[in-house]
């Protein structure tokens, strides 16, 4: 079947089912994977992804401080007390999607929290393009060259980087540069891990 990434890139590949997989001293049963030989992988040394589909079938805890990551099918109620609680929606590919607030309380629904977008964060052009009607942006600098590069290769054309205030529920990330991308949806990446230690 055809495989789009998030550039809108397509390729064909192959799915196949997989009755078990062991990860540590946890098993998964019953799913489904892709097979496919992408140049962008072997050329980094990757053998495959785990993705949202399987993450979102146990508990994951993110803590690159220590450079460790605990799988189990339970949480720890005690540790997690301190910790933000902040909603999730699931998509179909088990992909959590966040809710975020921009500078004057403008939301954005269904942000994906993208591990596999290796910054910290993008914005979406169509929310980009209303933040900036609105003159929220101190200052924006454009360009042209590379929008985002993915699995199947890059997405070229118009580029823009600008200053972001940004909330999640009540709590404020620091102000910092966003990159912007052709995408439906504004994206989380992985680079948030390194920040925050994430459940």
């Amino acid at each position: 079947d055809e495989l789009y990434d998030a550039s809108n890139n397509v390729s064909k590949v192959k799915y196949v089912s997989i009755p078990s997989i062991k990860i540590g001293n946890l098993e998964y049963k019953n799913f489904t994977a892709v097979q496919s030989d992408m140049d962008a992988f072997k050329s980094l040394g990757i053998d495959g992804l785990i993705g949202g589909n399987m993450i979102s079938k146990s508990c994951w805890d993110f803590d690159l401080e220590n450079n460790r990551i605990t799988l189990s099918n339970t949480l720890d109620k005690k540790e997690i007390s301190s910790f933000n609680k902040v909603k999730v929606k699931k998509e179909d590919t088990g992909t959590p999607t966040l809710t975020m607030s921009y500078f004057n309380g403008l939301k954005e629904k269904n942000i994906f929290f993208d591990t596999g977008y290796n910054d910290f964060f993008y914005l979406s052009e169509d929310m980009f393009n209303t933040l900036n009607d609105k003159k929220v942006f101190s200052k924006a600098l454009t360009g042209e060259g590379v929008i985002s590069y993915s699995a199947f290769g890059p997405s070229i054309g118009k580029t823009y980087i600008a200053p972001l205030e940004m909330k999640i529920d009540n709590y404020e990330i620091p102000v910092f540069l966003t990159a912007v991308d052709v995408d439906d949806t504004s994206n989380l990446g992985a680079k948030w891990l390194q920040y925050y230690r994430t459940i």
